[in-house]
């Protein structure tokens, strides 16, 4: 982000992982009464909230047009 903002948005690496079979979430609030999901699916996006069941969103790929003046390395 710019501007001093930091993204809410949490990413997670599961190295070699074939599929999730849970994920437990610890609210703030909750103490250590913790949410948990199952049927999430890899390389997914979700939009979770407190109490909610966890909803898949769209995570699409944004293209950057190349241009010569382009500062990114090929």
């Amino acid at each position: 982000s710019s501007f001093g903002g930091n993204s809410l948005q949490l990413e997670m690496g599961l190295g070699n992982a074939e599929k999730i079979n849970s994920v437990k979430i610890y609210w703030p609030v909750k103490g250590n009464q913790p949410q948990v999901l199952a049927g999430l699916a890899m390389n997914k996006a979700y939009s979770i909230k407190e109490g909610e069941n966890a909803k898949e969103v769209d995570y699409g790929y944004t293209a950057f047009k190349k241009s010569e003046h382009s500062s990114h390395v090929q």
